[in-house]
């Protein structure tokens, strides 16, 4: 038998469970803000622009963008199978480490060069959003 204060202990680490995962969904309609920091280089869909378009982007292998010119480094990383989903994009995407040095690490080197000035997105949270706009708007 349970005694009073596990079955709260449970409890509690049932609820901390359950609204951790929902936080890592992400809000959608959030990420619509955060997206205006890409949309200067991306499109959702159609044309690219100094970036590639994201059309298509969710379980898209990486550098398969038709008609977008990649760094070496990107190619090489859609060569080695960096398929884009939530993990990579959250990983790509994150400031710490950064664009460029998660690209790198991804292909066994200090850092990639990719055409890509920005730096990453500080926030969890609107990572996680982005990437949950980014499904939904890509598609």
């Amino acid at each position: 038998l349970m005694t009073k204060a596990k079955l709260v202990g449970l409890a509690a680490a049932l609820i901390i469970g359950f609204s951790g995962a929902a936080m890592a969904a992400g809000d959608a309609e959030a990420g619509k803000k955060v997206f205006k920091k890409c949309k200067a280089c991306h499109t959702l869909k159609g044309k690219n622009r100094v970036g590639p378009t994201l059309g298509g982007l969710i379980g898209r292998k990486a550098a398969t963008a038709k008609g977008y010119k990649y760094s070496k480094d990107f190619k090489a990383a859609g060569e080695k199978g960096l398929i884009w989903n939530e993990e990579t994009l959250s990983g790509y995407l994150n400031k710490k480490p950064g664009p460029k040095k998660w690209l790198g690490e991804f292909l066994g080197k200090k850092k990639a060069k990719t055409k890509m000035a920005f730096s990453g997105i500080k926030k969890d949270e609107d990572i996680a959003n982005l990437i949950e706009y980014l499904k939904h708007a890509t598609k």
